[in-house]
């Protein structure tokens, strides 16, 4: 975005070339994974890296205060299942607001309320007697489970790319480390004082010793464990945006050298609700 508040919006879709020997490769062209965007709207262009990958460009003008598509569109099976819309505005402060909407329109996951109550009751039999309720401990395992869920897949940055690529050991202390702080941090929002800081720290310990990551950190697996949905293809979603004047709040990631706001995550993360990304300036 410029300083005179015109703005442009940048598209990129890339898909590898197909490779026989690479599990994880996405073996299909690149109008197969994604809706191309409209040229009437877009400019768009199409070119192949050297390492044989289809890239497909485009950009267009972004409106102030009108919502504009990202054309972030990833198909399943032929009808897209993802949709992407940016809007950005004036402050009252005379900075910049950008958000961004990124939604699931495929195939919902089909929740499986017995592995759910399952959970529940595994949890609030590892609490101390009276601590809590049976509620209690259904609330406790959702925001649980949805913790788990934004550090697998993002924003603002998903763990699952570093997990794969790491041995069984590692993978499994990369998982306990990044979930214990927010274990606690949700056991005391939901308990408060019905247990005290050591009661939580072995509770947490206890969880995490015995837990695994879900199904849903593999290649191409259902939406959730214990859920069941279509299968989302590994690809990897980032947006980034640059305000005029000082980033003021955000709630991705800052580049310090390029001064932009940054965004990354697959598209799991978008199976459980829409996802709001958003950045403010000021002058």
């Amino acid at each position: 975005m410029a300083s005179d508040g015109t703005a442009s919006l940048a598209l990129r879709l890339q898909v590898p070339k197909p490779d026989p020997g690479n599990p994880l490769g996405i073996a299909k062209p690149l109008q197969e994974v994604f809706r191309i965007p409209d040229a009437r709207d877009w400019s768009v262009q199409r070119s192949t890296e050297p390492d044989g990958s289809e890239v497909l460009t485009a950009s267009r003008a972004l409106a102030v205060g009108r919502e504009t598509d990202a054309g972030i569109a990833l198909l399943i099976g032929g009808k897209a299942a993802t949709r992407a819309a940016v809007t950005l505005d004036r402050t009252p402060s005379g900075g910049w607001k950008y958000t961004a909407r990124l939604e699931w329109t495929g195939d919902p996951p089909q929740p499986d309320s017995a592995e759910d109550d399952r959970s529940a009751r595994d949890l609030l039999a590892a609490l101390p007697p009276g601590a809590a309720s049976l509620e209690d401990a259904r609330a406790i395992a959702k925001d649980f489970e949805a913790e788990i869920w934004t550090m697998l897949f993002g924003p603002p940055e998903p763990v699952l790319p570093q997990m794969l690529l790491s041995g069984p050991n590692a993978m499994q202390r990369r998982f306990r480390t990044a979930l214990a702080p927010s274990l606690e941090r949700i056991l005391l929002r939901r308990l408060g004082d019905r247990l005290s800081e050591d009661q939580r720290r072995t509770l947490v310990s206890l969880a995490l010793g015995a837990a695994r990551p879900p199904q849903a950190a593999v290649p191409n697996a259902g939406p959730s464990p214990g859920n069941r949905g279509p299968d989302v293809p590994p690809i990897g979603i980032s947006l980034a945006v640059r305000l005029p004047g000082r980033v003021l709040s955000h709630n991705g990631k800052f580049d310090a050298v390029t001064g932009e706001v940054y965004w990354e995550l697959l598209p799991q993360a978008l199976q459980r609700g829409p996802v709001i990304l958003s950045a403010t300036s000021t002058p």
